[in-house]
């Protein structure tokens, strides 16, 4: 789902149960300065969603929408951070070459 601006009816929701956020973050043993604005996406899509789809409200806790919404979040950051382009070897510049214009076996690229 993608984010679309919020209604005042999804400002007022969001202010009365931001603590959510900071309850899933405490229980994932997070830090609210490093992940807080990885997992407040998928807090806001909570809202929109519970918000706007009555079937929703009739069947679910918002707690349940929100913890699952902020779950995707940071499984996807995790994701992310697990691609190759993410892994990439690092080499200095200043590293001593061999004269044959080769890296020394400690820095050549795994295969």
């Amino acid at each position: 789902m993608s984010l679309h601006e919020l209604t005042q009816e999804h400002r007022d929701f969001v202010e009365r149960n931001h603590h959510y956020v900071y309850g899933f973050l405490h229980w994932k043993r997070l830090r609210a300065d490093d992940f807080y604005g990885i997992v407040i996406p998928g807090y806001l899509a909570a809202v929109q969603i519970y918000c706007d789809r009555a079937e929703l409200r009739e069947n679910y806790a918002f707690s349940t929408i929100a913890w699952n919404q902020m779950e995707f979040k940071l499984k996807d950051y995790f994701r992310q951070q697990l691609l190759p382009m993410r892994k990439a070897v690092t080499v200095s510049l200043e590293a001593m070459i061999y004269n044959d214009d080769v890296l020394p076996r400690t820095y050549a690229l795994a295969g």
